[in-house]
């Protein structure tokens, strides 16, 4: 296994060890079932799935490996007896009972009983599960790699603007003499500000997301954090320009900066600002 594909597993060690203990047993039951069994094409096409595991556990793609994986697994219907049918027919019937309303039913309709082509209809009930809780494992990739980068860009981000403060020699959160030389620190006050809030509005795994609309909050995350820093130069500029005296105690620059985390954490306050402005004129 190259340095490449160790390095990708450390992240989801635990995934990797599990689809691998996983692939491990189901070859040495595949392989006591075979014993009982006449050789066959069908047994070719679980082991060749199989084997398609095997080699995306190699590579370093789980995704793929436990799609192969669970092909195999559903293969086997198709050479399995009418009690190992019945047993699997149950399971995906109490399994169902996890699923979306409309997984559900359509589980349940394929396993009813006396119809044709039993095998094929308990093979699509099957892939119907395996596809939800495949979809909820991506999901929680997403979820995962978004909370890694937060916790790396929050860290970062609070070394940053206490660094920029201290170099501003300004112990007290004083700005310096320039007005616009403060705006790298107004920056990361607003940069701040709006990680904090991203972060706070992570969606849960018992929100039901779905995937587009998960990938799509991941992409306005990142612009959110954008619209923080100007946020706060927006908020900075009213400042100083005194159109915050009249609604906030500006005594301090600590003042100051505290609204500039506020305008990237909250984006309704720019704008209640601007109209509480603009109803005084």
């Amino acid at each position: 296994m190259s340095l490449c594909v160790r390095l990708k597993r450390l992240p989801r060690l635990s995934s990797w060890k599990r689809i691998e203990a996983e692939i491990s047993a189901y070859e040495k039951e595949l392989a006591a079932r075979q014993k009982r069994e006449e050789p066959s094409e069908k047994f070719t096409a679980i082991t060749d799935a199989l084997s398609a595991a095997n080699d995306a556990v190699v590579k370093g793609e789980i995704e793929r490996a436990w799609r192969c994986y669970h092909l195999s697994r559903r293969l086997y219907f198709f050479v399995a007896t009418p009690a190992e049918l019945y047993a699997s027919a149950v399971t995906l019937r109490h399994e169902a009972e996890k699923l979306r309303k409309w997984r559900k039913d359509a589980i349940e309709e394929l396993l009813n009983e006396g119809c044709d082509d039993f095998r094929a209809r308990i093979y699509e009930a099957a892939s119907l599960k395996d596809e939800h809780f495949a979809n909820e494992a991506y999901k929680d990739g997403l979820l995962r790699w978004r909370a890694i980068h937060f916790a790396v860009i929050i860290p970062l981000l609070l070394a940053a603007f206490s660094g920029v403060a201290f170099l501003e020699h300004a112990p007290n959160v004083d700005m310096p003499v320039n007005p616009w030389g403060a705006l790298p620190l107004v920056w990361l006050a607003g940069l701040l500000g709006a990680a904090v809030s991203a972060v706070t509005n992570l969606p849960s795994q018992g929100q039901g997301t779905r995937i587009p609309e998960l990938a799509a909050t991941l992409r306005v995350t990142m612009l959110r954090l954008l619209t923080g820093a100007a946020m706060a130069t927006i908020i900075y500029t009213a400042a100083k320009a005194g159109v915050l005296s009249n609604l906030f105690n500006m005594g301090s620059h600590g003042v100051t900066l505290f609204l500039c985390i506020a305008a990237g954490f909250s984006e309704r306050l720019v704008p209640k600002v601007m109209e509480t402005f603009a109803s005084q004129k």
